[in-house]
């Protein structure tokens, strides 16, 4: 999957998909600011920059904060619209849990259930990253008690070591998830990718 998705698109030049920084992930968003802009929102704007075949949509743990579950699907409902008109792939990630107050661990468990419900309802591929994280110490939090915990080695941050110890992070379980997520998608589309396709 790395050396599939690593291949460089002749549109964006040395970038790839782990590379290239999108018009629709900054941190600190909630689902609305993807939908600011109409036609010209964030993820129109990705949509057209790159042209892909799969997206990976997973955001709500702002919208636990300051939103809401109704909001959350919403906007959910209306991004997936938008990526399904362009012919994309959406594949739906849950949220990981919630340590910063009671009130946002309810609401991000109810945005799971509305993204597990999405998934379901359009046939989308889910990625269920808060089940994943369940088993982890602090389930996969950092100290900060709301973002993802990372294995360092060293003082590097290694989000993509994939060893036993490496896969007791948040972050690194959401990088392998994602790219056991993409190969399960490419498996049901009869695309192989043993080998990285010829420019």
């Amino acid at each position: 999957m790395i050396a599939w998705f690593r291949r460089r698109s002749p549109r964006s030049g040395d970038e790839n998909s782990f590379t290239r920084g999108s018009a629709a992930a900054t941190a600190g968003w909630e689902s609305s600011q993807l939908l600011e802009g109409g036609d010209r929102c964030p993820v129109e704007r990705e949509l057209q920059a790159v042209r892909g075949a799969f997206t990976v949509l997973m955001i709500g743990t702002n919208d636990a904060e300051r939103a809401g579950a109704g909001t959350l699907a919403a906007n959910l409902s209306q991004i997936v619209d938008r990526v399904e008109r362009r012919g994309v792939v959406t594949l739906l990630s849950t949220i990981p849990e919630h340590h910063g107050s009671d009130a946002a661990r309810a609401e991000a468990r109810a945005i799971n259930g509305r993204i597990r419900a999405l998934a379901a309802a359009r046939h989308l591929p889910l990625i269920d990253y808060h089940a994943a994280m369940a088993s982890l110490p602090s389930e996969g939090i950092s100290d900060d008690r709301v973002h993802p915990s990372v294995f360092v080695d060293h003082g590097d941050t290694r989000a993509a070591v994939f060893t036993p110890e490496g896969l007791r992070y948040g972050y690194n379980v959401r990088n392998l998830l994602l790219l056991l997520g993409l190969r399960r998608v490419l498996d049901a589309a009869g695309v192989p990718y043993a080998s990285p396709p010829s420019r």
